[in-house]
C-alpha cells in the first residue's frame, strides 16, 4: 500500500500551512519541548518561593502527565488508528492526522484549566491556557542555556516549516502500517490466563498490576558522568506501557505473550517473546506502538534475548536500544581539522530479571492476589565504533541479528542505573 508523503503535490501547504492550523503547530512545539524542559530544573516545595522557570517546568510536566492518563487523549489516538471507521487511502490518512492534532490540542487546552492556582497565578490574568504556556516554554528555551538544543526545532515549528510535522506524519503512517500488518495476519489465538496446575509456566498466566510504591531507581556510582538520564516523557511512557499487563506462557514454555490492558493503539497483536536465549526482534510494544518508531529520546528499539528457568521460576530479558551520533575524527598533525567525521552508535543494554512467587499459607485456598512478580533491572551503556571492528566495519542497524549479538557480547559495558519493583496479580 502506498502511503502519502507530507509533500504530496498540491496538498501539503493547504493541509498543514494555513493560519487556522497554527494551534497544532503550537501543540507540536509544546510536546517536543516538554521532554527536555522537564529535565535540568530542580523541583521546588510548596512552601518555597518558586521562580518563573520552575513554575513553567512544573506546569509543562503536570500537563504531560495528565495527557498520558487522559481517557480523552487515548480515545482520540485509538479513533485515529481505527481501521473500521474510516478508509486508509492517502486522503483519509492525511485527514486522520490533522484531526488527531486538532483534537489533542483542544484536550490539552482543557487539561490546562486543571492547573493549581499557584501555577496559574504567574500567567496573565491568573489564567493558564495552552497558548500562554507555549509562549512561556518558547521564552524559556531561548533564554536558558540548557535548552539550546531545542531552539532550532522550535524555531522551525514557529516559522511553519514542515520538517518536525513531517516527522510526526511519518510516525503516524508507520503506525498505521503496523496495524494493517496485524490485521492481515489474522486474530490472535492466545491460551487462557489460568493459573491452575503444577506446571511452572502456569504461574505467569495472569493479569499483573505494577505496584507504584515498589519502584526504586538507584544510581550505580562509577566515578564518571552518568549518561542514562531518562526524561519525564520516556519514563512516563514505559510506566504506562507496563502498568497493567496480561502475561501468557505457552504450554511448551518457549514463548511469552505480553499485552497491555490499556493499549495506546488498538488492533495490534500482543508482543511475543521467544524464550530460547537467541537475539531476536519484536514488531510492536505491548501497548501497540510499532518498534519501527524511535522513542522520544531518539532510541531505536526492538532487539531482545529472553530465557526462562523452570527451576527458579524466573524469566531473564536482555533488551538493546541504539542511537547513532557523529564523531569529529578529522584532526591531522598539530590539531589541524581535516573535516572527516565518523558515525558511532551508543548502545543501551537493559537487563531485566522477573521472578514469580506465591504467598500461600497452609489450609488456605489459593487466591490470585497471593501471587507476585519481583523484577530487578540494570541499565548499562557502551559505544560501538565501526572503525574498531575491522572484521565487521558496518553500522549495527545494518547487521544481521547474529552479527549484532556478537557485538553486544564483546562491548565494554558500563552499568549506570538499577531499577527494582514488583507486580501483584489481580483478577481479570
Amino acid at each position: 500500500m502506498a502511503f502519502p508523503r507530507i509533500r504530496d503535490p498540491g496538498r501539503c501547504w493547504d493541509h498543514f500551512g494555513r493560519t487556522k492550523d497554527a494551534a497544532p503547530m503550537s501543540l507540536a512545539a509544546c510536546s517536543c519541548s516538554s521532554s527536555t524542559v522537564t529535565k535540568g530544573t530542580q523541583a521546588f516545595r510548596v512552601q518555597q518561593t518558586a521562580t518563573r522557570e520552575q513554575v513553567v517546568v512544573q506546569a509543562t510536566a503536570h500537563l504531560l502527565l495528565r495527557a498520558f492518563s487522559s481517557r480523552a487523549v487515548q480515545h482520540s489516538i485509538q479513533s485515529a488508528f481505527s481501521l473500521e471507521t474510516r478508509g486508509v487511502d492517502n486522503r483519509h490518512v492525511r485527514e486522520r492526522f490533522i484531526v488527531l492534532l486538532s483534537d489533542i490540542y483542544e484536550i490539552l487546552g482543557d487539561l490546562c484549566r486543571l492547573s493549581s492556582p499557584d501555577v496559574a497565578s504567574v500567567f496573565p490574568r491568573g489564567h493558564i491556557s495552552l497558548p500562554a504556556l507555549v509562549d512561556e516554554v518558547v521564552s524559556l528555551i531561548h533564554t536558558q542555556r540548557q535548552f539550546t538544543g531545542l531552539r532550532s526545532e522550535i524555531s522551525a515549528l514557529l516559522r511553519a516549516q514542515l520538517g518536525p510535522i513531517g516527522h510526526l506524519f511519518g510516525c503516524f503512517t508507520a503506525q498505521i502500517q503496523e496495524i494493517i500488518f496485524a490485521a492481515q495476519i489474522g486474530p490472535d489465538h492466545r491460551v487462557q490466563n489460568t493459573g491452575g496446575g503444577d506446571e511452572p509456566w502456569r504461574a505467569w498466566n495472569r493479569r499483573w498490576l505494577l505496584e507504584p510504591g515498589s519502584i526504586q531507581v538507584i544510581s550505580i556510582p562509577q566515578g564518571h558522568k552518568v549518561y542514562v538520564k531518562p526524561s519525564l516523557v520516556e519514563f512516563s511512557r514505559w510506566v504506562f506501557e507496563f502498568a497493567c499487563i496480561d502475561l501468557t506462557v505457552d504450554e511448551s514454555g518457549s514463548r511469552l505473550s505480553v499485552c497491555s490492558v490499556f493499549p495506546m493503539v488498538n488492533g495490534t497483536a500482543p508482543t511475543e517473546f521467544f524464550l530460547d536465549g537467541r537475539l531476536r526482534t519484536f514488531r510492536s510494544t505491548p501497548s501497540g506502538i510499532s518498534s519501527i518508531l524511535l522513542t522520544p529520546e531518539g532510541w531505536s528499539i526492538g532487539d531482545y534475548a529472553a530465557r526462562m528457568s523452570g527451576h527458579t521460576n524466573t524469566i531473564n530479558f536482555d533488551f538493546y536500544a541504539l542511537t547513532d551520533s557523529d564523531l569529529d575524527t578529522g584532526f591531522a598533525d598539530q590539531g589541524r581539522r581535516t573535516g572527516q567525521r565518523e558515525t558511532s552508535t551508543t548502545v543501551c543494554w537493559v537487563s531485566v530479571t522477573f521472578a514469580v512467587e506465591g504467598n500461600l499459607q497452609a489450609g488456605n485456598l489459593p487466591d490470585v492476589r497471593d501471587h507476585f512478580i519481583f523484577f530487578r533491572t540494570v541499565v548499562a551503556q557502551a559505544t560501538y565504533n565501526p572503525a574498531s571492528w575491522s572484521n565487521l566495519g558496518a553500522k549495527l542497524s545494518d547487521m544481521s541479528t547474529v552479527s549484532r549479538s556478537l557485538v553486544f557480547r564483546e562491548l565494554p559495558w558500563t552499568a549506570e542505573l538499577e531499577i527494582q519493583g514488583g507486580y501483584v496479580a489481580v483478577p481479570v
